[in-house]
């Protein structure tokens, strides 16, 4: 039998609102909040324990609900006001999990972190805070020519500078790219608004063109991922045909990402090459 929690007031909200807001619950109880279909999936998978599953059924139907209680798992129901409440983020398909931590660091990959970061108006050190270790690309949104940064402990960078010298990772003279990594993150951040604008208008002119479908509601950063009755590789063919350079990640399906050196003419330009299939 599904439980209901409406109010905000209620014990296990206000527990799931300070396991949010305080690292030092989370490190006391060992709990952490798991948001999202996929991350509740991926923490199942590694033998994480879920102690509760708060879902809102205006975003997360009632079968997904009690298709998780074959997990054994306490499964409640919470109202719209309550999830708006608990959740860090709008888009995790409106289900959140209570976990048990299994003594492991937990690493961030913050391949795109910087473009998460502008998107949502959050600070980097909010994103990061609750990870032991977190790693920043350089060359993709903040377009950098190549490197990327791993931050953590003291204990924890010695150990990986060994690793990396034992793997033969070391680089030699590397001023130069580190130079080119300081740049993009001085002067690449904040215009990443721009590229997030590029990649706004061309999901909303593609999916007016028919033939092809782009779920707007996705469309939050500088990646445009689009579905074609086409299949994938003929579209990749013909743009490719026209300079244009787009990922197949599915029978049907692509992705286009956006970064600094995509202007607006060259996003009228795909906008064209589109219309050119219809």
């Amino acid at each position: 039998m599904l439980k209901k929690i409406s109010s905000v007031q209620n014990p296990f909200v206000k527990q799931l609102v300070q396991l949010k807001e305080k690292s030092k619950l989370r490190k006391q109880t060992g709990l952490f909040i798991v948001e999202g279909k996929r991350e509740i999936s991926l923490a199942i998978k590694g033998c994480y324990k879920l102690e509760t599953i708060y879902y809102c059924a205006d975003l997360f139907s009632n079968a997904e609900a009690a298709a998780l209680e074959a997990y054994e798992i306490d499964v409640i129901e919470i109202s719209k006001m309550v999830y708006e409440k608990v959740a860090h983020r709008g888009t995790t398909e409106g289900v959140i999990a209570v976990a048990k931590a299994n003594n492991c660091a937990v690493h961030m990959d913050g391949a795109r972190i910087f473009n998460a970061s502008v998107a949502t108006n959050t600070p980097l050190d909010r994103m990061v805070r609750e990870y032991d270790s977190i790693s920043i690309c350089l060359s993709k949104g903040l377009g950098a020519p190549i490197g990327s940064v791993l931050v953590g402990s003291r204990t924890f960078i010695a150990q990986a500078h060994r690793w990396r010298k034992m793997f033969g990772g070391g680089m030699r003279q590397a001023g130069m790219l580190a130079a080119a990594g300081l740049h993009a993150l001085d002067h690449h951040v904040e215009r990443m608004v721009e590229d997030h604008s590029r990649a706004t208008q061309l999901a909303t002119s593609i999916n007016a063109i028919n033939g092809f479908t782009v779920d707007l509601s996705t469309v939050e950063t500088n990646m445009v991922y689009f579905t074609s009755e086409i299949p994938a590789p003929k579209v990749m063919d013909a743009l490719a045909s026209s300079g244009i350079d787009v990922l197949d990640i599915g029978p049907h399906s692509c992705r286009i990402v956006v970064h600094l050196h995509v202007t607006d003419d060259d996003v009228s330009e795909v906008i064209r090459a589109f219309k050119n299939f219809a």
